[in-house]
């Protein structure tokens, strides 16, 4: 029998300015409990520190940069939306660096109830 084919993800985990806060649950429990590998947490207001410097409860070890582009240096294969928004709704900050994320090739991995795929030209939904 020929095993099956794995795909781990490399994840950047969009957290921008909310990495430290409790609300960034999403983010949070993918460092905590996710099994593929945490590349960098982007979150311009904690760039140079680790996610254990910050979040030491988390177990797991990352750094935190400040741009998409200095995540995209460590190869990630996979962008994560790290928490939910008051609203629901993604501030178009957050939406121009899933742009070029999607540009850039990532996957775009959300929990939102908003739906990304009508505001990313080019990216498709799953399930």
């Amino acid at each position: 029998m020929i095993p099956a084919e794995t795909s781990e993800r490399r994840y950047a985990i969009l957290a921008e300015g909310w990495f430290a806060n409790r609300h960034a649950k999403t983010a949070h429990g993918l460092v905590a409990y996710g099994e593929d590998e945490v590349v960098a947490v982007i979150d311009s207001t904690l760039a140079g520190q680790r996610v254990l410097d910050v979040m030491p409860n988390l177990r797991r070890d990352a750094p935190i940069v400040g741009t998409l582009g200095e995540a995209l240096e460590l190869n990630p294969t996979s962008i994560l939306v790290g928490l939910a928004p008051a609203g629901g709704k993604l501030p178009e900050e957050w939406m121009e660096t899933l742009r070029e994320a999607a540009d850039a090739g990532l996957e775009i991995v959300s929990g939102l109830h908003q739906r990304l795929a009508p505001e990313l030209p080019g990216v498709r939904r799953s399930g």
